[in-house]
């Protein structure tokens, strides 16, 4: 998928919801490790969907930056 074709990112903090988001149609952006507030680390999942993939519904959406979609 290239970035002008994003209509939504989302992150998920866990590899079953990585893979569920997968499993919908959106596709693994990047992965990388992100702190939490206790401290702690973990794996940051980046999905995006096209235009064409169902939206998630009751999920905060995050907008895609301008730089992204040129």
């Amino acid at each position: 998928m290239s970035f002008k074709d994003v209509a939504e990112i989302i992150e998920a903090r866990t590899a079953r919801s990585a893979n569920d988001l997968l499993s919908k149609g959106w596709t693994l952006l990047s992965v990388s490790t992100s702190g939490d507030k206790d401290g702690s680390h973990g794996p940051c999942y980046v999905l995006g969907r096209d235009k064409g993939t169902p939206a998630l519904e009751g999920k905060t959406r995050s907008a895609v930056p301008a730089m992204a979609r040129a």
